[in-house]
């Protein structure tokens, strides 16, 4: 009965991910009403993940799944980090300005940032899953480590799928807005995606944008 209870606290705090927003768009000037939450993020990310593998071959599609389940669960906590975090100007103008294009960092930049949002993260997971039984925390937990570090196939495939399904949400937001700035996504994307099956699938979504923007006669991806 007591391990019942935990795993309700544990479904009760995960569902927080329902209600917090993802923070990229908001710096775009979306409102919270038109941003999707970290839990929709996490379930078309999952969707993505699953069915791709399927089509890719060769990976532990039970992994992939529970991983993309996982990847953000320590949001609950940690909240929603972005790449922008501590580097926005003061100024109104120079911050619009900053967002619509992907922060040049150099690599140690890259590097300490990625330890800082990872020991925050890990934190929040560790919080997260800290009164479930043994078994199950450190399953979470492995597979949260994994992702963090690519460490196997399924990890490096993950972590692509998530920076595919930014981009394809930052283009329905530009199909809603035709404001709305997308290449500092695409930018991101090129940056991290390199399995060809992943690209391919950039290269349907790209397909698809550049119809859009023509009849919008907007053609800059």
């Amino acid at each position: 009965m007591f391990a019942m209870k935990q795993l309700v606290d544990f479904f009760v705090l995960a569902g927080r991910l329902k209600k917090i927003k993802r923070r990229g768009a908001l710096l775009y000037g979306k409102t919270e009403d038109e941003v999707e939450s970290t839990a929709e993020h996490s379930y078309r990310m999952s969707l993505m993940s699953w069915i791709l593998a399927e089509k890719k071959g060769g990976l532990d599609i039970a992994r992939v799944l529970k991983m993309s389940l996982v990847h953000d669960l320590c949001e609950a906590y940690a909240g929603d980090l972005t790449p922008y975090d501590g580097l926005l100007p003061k100024c109104e103008k120079e911050r619009y300005d900053f967002v619509r294009t992907w922060p040049g960092l150099s690599k140690e930049e890259r590097e300490k940032r990625f330890k800082e949002k990872h020991e925050r993260e890990k934190k929040g997971l560790e919080r997260l899953v800290s009164r479930l039984n043994e078994k199950l925390r450190r399953d979470i937990m492995d597979l949260w480590l994994d992702y963090e570090a690519c460490n196997s196939q399924e990890a490096k495939f993950v972590k692509q799928i998530d920076r595919i399904e930014n981009l394809l949400q930052a283009e329905e937001y530009y199909e809603e807005d035709s404001e709305f700035p997308t290449k500092p996504w695409w930018m991101h994307a090129r940056e991290a995606v390199d399995d060809p099956l992943s690209l391919e699938f950039m290269d349907a979504l790209e397909d698809r944008e550049m119809k859009v923007r023509g009849m919008r006669g907007d053609i800059d991806v």
